[in-house]
């Protein structure tokens, strides 16, 4: 399963509530990548978070932050 997160520090607290329950809710999944796509900058103490997050459900789980603010 793909799941597309977009969103900057100011609302990352609100997206990884969203993706514990999605993890929560999905432990039956074989495998679940997390795509978070910025378009600012995302504190390394919040990427550090999610890591840590996507990590406690185990193997099958995949975080990939993108910074999209380039692009046009």
């Amino acid at each position: 399963m793909n799941i597309v997160y977009n969103c900057d520090d100011n609302y990352i607290k609100y997206a990884s509530v969203s993706m514990a329950s999605l993890l929560e809710n999905n432990r039956e999944e074989a495998r679940i990548h997390i795509y978070v796509l910025t378009a600012g900058p995302i504190s390394e103490s919040s990427k550090k978070g999610l890591h840590d997050l996507i990590e406690g459900y185990g193997s099958g789980r995949e975080l990939s932050l993108r910074d999209i603010s380039g692009i046009k």
